[in-house]
């Protein structure tokens, strides 16, 4: 993890914009195959649906590495008062990036098909968690972020702005991303 942490606190706001980017971008190139897909034709249906998780993946793996990382350098940069344990972000984190990768394969192959009603409901109760963790995530990387340089915890109105910048990280990651350039080097010996 030390490895990705550095690569990712180290690297510069566009080159995190296009890693992010590319894949989902080449998953709208992928689209077309859904063109041809029917309900009657559902093998090839499925199969589309499950390219394009798949091909896009990387990015959002990657988005949520970047959450993980700002949350954990920018809480280690703090004074030692305000450093909040980070057990239930690494969980939350966890969560989140397995369910992901899971429901790229599952979504389209069991929940598409009248065999995989069965399944919706532990998928809900699985999907509503994962949500649940990762929006705690992001709440607890806002706030690391927004009370860095100061002498106490930043509230609910400084940390909000961070808040939807790392939600809507396509825009936020060109201002988040220097502050956690700057942490990061801060932070090395």
């Amino acid at each position: 993890m030390k490895t990705i942490e550095s690569l990712i606190a180290r690297a510069r706001h566009w080159q995190l914009f296009v890693l992010m980017l590319a894949p989902m971008l080449l998953a709208f190139w992928v689209r077309p195959m859904l063109a041809g897909a029917t309900e009657q034709n559902f093998e090839q249906l499925s199969d589309a649906f499950t390219t394009m998780m798949l091909v896009s993946m990387p990015g959002y793996l990657l988005m949520y590495a970047w959450i993980w990382v700002l949350a954990r350098v920018c809480n280690a940069s703090l004074p030692p008062a305000l450093r909040r344990g980070d057990r239930l972000l690494n969980l939350g984190m966890s969560v989140a990036i397995v369910y992901m990768a899971i429901a790229a394969w599952a979504f389209p192959k069991v929940l598409m098909t009248a065999e995989g009603t069965p399944f919706m409901a532990p998928v809900m109760i699985a999907h509503m968690l994962a949500t649940v963790l990762l929006f705690y995530s992001v709440i607890f990387a806002a706030r690391s972020v927004a009370s860095l340089g100061r002498d106490r915890m930043a509230g609910f109105g400084r940390s909000f702005l961070f808040f939807l910048g790392i939600l809507y990280f396509f825009v936020g990651i060109w201002f988040i991303q220097p502050r956690l350039n700057a942490a990061f080097e801060e932070s090395q010996p």
